[in-house]
Parts: C-alpha cells; sequence; structure tokens
C-alpha cells in the first residue's frame, strides 16, 4: 500500500486524448490494490471540474485541481505561460501532500516532469515516468534552430529519465529512441473497445485520415502517392479534421482536380467514430521516422470499428512489422512517393479480392491493446515496478 500522486494537465472528462480517459482507470485501480489516491491537474470549465470532484469523491481520491484553457488554438506564449503555471502548481501539491510515489508524463514538454522528478529523487520518493511522445528527437530532426533546443530538452529528458525508477512507453521504436535501457519498458495505450462494425456495401474501398492536419502529418505526401495510384485502381478519399495544413491541402486538391478526394471539418470525437466506422481503410499519414519517438494512436479508432490501417512510416520499423504479422494494416512509404503508391494500390486490390474481416481485426487490436489488456499489465507488471514491490 502507497500514497501516489498522478500528476497529467489533462485527465477525465477532459478528451484531450486517451491518455487522459486512462488515467482514471489507473486511479481506479490503484484504489482497489489499497493505495491512497491523489490527483493534480487542470480543468477548462465548471462542468468538467464538477464532474471529476464527483467521481473523485465517489472513489475516495484527493483532487487538486486548477483552472486553465485547453492548449489548442492558442498561441505558443500563451501555452509556454500555461506550461509554467501548471508546474509550480504541481509543484505546490507534491510539497502539500508528500506521496510516497509520483507518475509524471512528457506533455507538456517535461513540464511538470523535470521539477517534480528532481525533488522526488532528492526525498526518496519513486518516480513513474509515462513517455507518450518523445518531443526532444521530434525537433531534432526538425533541424534549424529547433535542433538546438531539440538537444536541450533530449538533456532534460535524459534527466528524467535517469531519475524514474521505471520509463512507460508506446512502443519499441521509441523506446530505442530512450536509450533501451532496463527500466524502460513497453506499453501501449489501450484502444476504444466501443467502435461500430459495419459492413459499407461499395464497389471501391473509401480511405479516410481523422485528425490534425498539420505540417508533421505530411499529407501532401500522402495525396501525391494516392493521385498515382488512381491512375492504376479506382478507390476515394476522406479527409477528417482541421489544421495548419487544411487550406494548403484544399487548394492543391482544387487546383489539381482531385475529385476522389473529400474534405471535412472537424468533428466530435463520438461523431468521428461514426464516420470512419462507415469507411473502409483508415490513414495514418507523419514525416520520416516520425513514429520512433511517438505513436500514431488513430489505428485504435481505425482497428476498433475494424478497419485496416495504411500507415506511412518506415518499412523496416517495428511498427510496420506489427502491422504485418497481425493483419492489421500495411506500412508505406513516408519519403518515397512511387512505393507509397504501390503500397496503395496493392490494399486497393486486396480490398477488391476479399474485403476485410472487421470482426477478427477489431478482436485483435482488442486483445493486444485492449483496456482489460492494459489494465491487467499494469496491474501485474508496472505498479510493482514502480513503487518497489515484488510482483
Amino acid at each position: 500500500m502507497a500514497f501516489v500522486l498522478i500528476v497529467h494537465r489533462y485527465i477525465w472528462p477532459s478528451d484531450a486524448s486517451t491518455y487522459a480517459a486512462m488515467l482514471r482507470d489507473i486511479a481506479e485501480l490503484h484504489g482497489a490494490e489499497g493505495d491512497r489516491v491523489a490527483i493534480c491537474t487542470a480543468f477548462a470549465n465548471k462542468a468538467e471540474a464538477a464532474a471529476r470532484q464527483d467521481w473523485a469523491d465517489a472513489e475516495g481520491i484527493q483532487l487538486h485541481h486548477t483552472e486553465l484553457a485547453p492548449d489548442r488554438g492558442r498561441t505558443s506564449l500563451s501555452r509556454l505561460g500555461a506550461m509554467l503555471r501548471f508546474s509550480a502548481f504541481a509543484l505546490r501539491v507534491a510539497l502539500q501532500v508528500k506521496p510516497d510515489a509520483i507518475t509524471v508524463t512528457s506533455y507538456p514538454i517535461l513540464t511538470p516532469a523535470l521539477p517534480l522528478a528532481i525533488w522526488a529523487k532528492a526525498t526518496g520518493r519513486r518516480v513513474l515516468f509515462h513517455v507518450q511522445d518523445i518531443f526532444a528527437q521530434n525537433l531534432i530532426t526538425t533541424g534549424g534552430a529547433s535542433r538546438v533546443i531539440g538537444r536541450l530538452l533530449h538533456r532534460l529528458e535524459r534527466m528524467i529519465v535517469r531519475r524514474a525508477d521505471v520509463v512507460v512507453t508506446l512502443s519499441a521504436d521509441m523506446k530505442k529512441s530512450l536509450g533501451d535501457d532496463t527500466h524502460i519498458v513497453e506499453r501501449q495505450n489501450y484502444t476504444p473497445t466501443d467502435g461500430a462494425i459495419l459492413s459499407p456495401q461499395r464497389d471501391a474501398p473509401l480511405f479516410v485520415y481523422a485528425g490534425n492536419l498539420g505540417a508533421l502529418q505530411n499529407l501532401l505526401h500522402f495525396i501525391n502517392a494516392a493521385t498515382q495510384a488512381r491512375k492504376i485502381v479506382p478507390f476515394r478519399i476522406l479527409l477528417l479534421g482541421g489544421g495548419s495544413m487544411a487550406e494548403t491541402l484544399h487548394d492543391k486538391i482544387t487546383r489539381k482536380g482531385l475529385d476522389f478526394i473529400e474534405m471535412r471539418g472537424p468533428v466530435s470525437r463520438d461523431e468521428a467514430a461514426q464516420i470512419v466506422a462507415d469507411c473502409d481503410i483508415g490513414v495514418v499519414s507523419a514525416q520520416a521516422h516520425l513514429f520512433s519517438y511517438a505513436y500514431p494512436s488513430k489505428v485504435f479508432t481505425y482497428w476498433a470499428s475494424g478497419l485496416p490501417a495504411l500507415v506511412m512510416t518506415e518499412t523496416d520499423s517495428q511498427l510496420a512489422a506489427e502491422l504485418e504479422r497481425d493483419g492489421l494494416g500495411r506500412a508505406a512509404s513516408p519519403v518515397n512517393t512511387d512505393a507509397a503508391a504501390k503500397t496503395i494500390v496493392a490494399m486497393v486490390r486486396d480490398w477488391k479480392i476479399q474485403r476485410p474481416d472487421r470482426q477478427a481485426i477489431a478482436a485483435i487490436s482488442t486483445a493486444a491493446f485492449g483496456r482489460d489488456a492494459f489494465l491487467n499489465d499494469y496491474r501485474a507488471r508496472i505498479r510493482p515496478m514502480w513503487l518497489g514491490e515484488s510482483a
């Protein structure tokens, strides 16, 4: 039995990420194991704060939260101010409650993880560092002034990794990027299990990309490859979402007369899931090497509805091997247009020969990445490592 403090900017009922919902389950798991639990987080509005407080009261959880607007749509300066405010708040909470163990994450960018990790190890407390994204590596590969910032962040990140008793990251590729030390373990976030399994009837497959239309998503490369593939096989594409590249993408589609591609703006998470379920193949597009320091969690939305995924990633990566091995999709080159076009053609031809078994894809995904699989592994492996108990 231990007193644990869970620190993260977003937690249920915020829908900022799957991780926000997972933290609710993690907190309840610790309570069921006899641990005392405190949570340090932020809320965006009074309704969110009230729902979270009711839940915490029912579970016997100490809740410490401060009001902060979500980062999405805010300026870089405003985001920085929010990061510093939340870091100061989290450190005050830690000093006040004096937990036995703290869990921190890589978002916001290494804050408040670094000051909390330094304080925790200096005072003999145990630290779990949950790495959702490796921001430093992202900046290093961007080049220019960002590379200098990235190298600094990499050093700070290594300080947290060294002070953590256990580091949990999402994939073998990300683990390798962090240094592959023995206390770094791989555990993927869980996938939603409520996806609708539909059987849309159409003559040619409908690819769907649902997510941020940003620069890192490498969508111009995907469109170029798709345009080339469209000369060989018929299919359609739906781009669902918004972002910094939306106008550029729209201009290209209009200028080139790419009428097989439809763009729709952002929708709610529930509506997006319904739209995805009525498509045939999910798309995850990203710049080269991105998934060595991040994981395409969007695939879970596709797999929950039984859609195979086309993932723009290095074909020799661990992620590519997992896609092929488990029959969950295909990897396509994020840099070679010809190679990516050939992969798209192959997926369309496979689809025409035999429609994917959606029930099987959803079942495979749930068995490996479902909520129960995650919580069972957390209980048996991660919690004992973090709290220094025998498994």
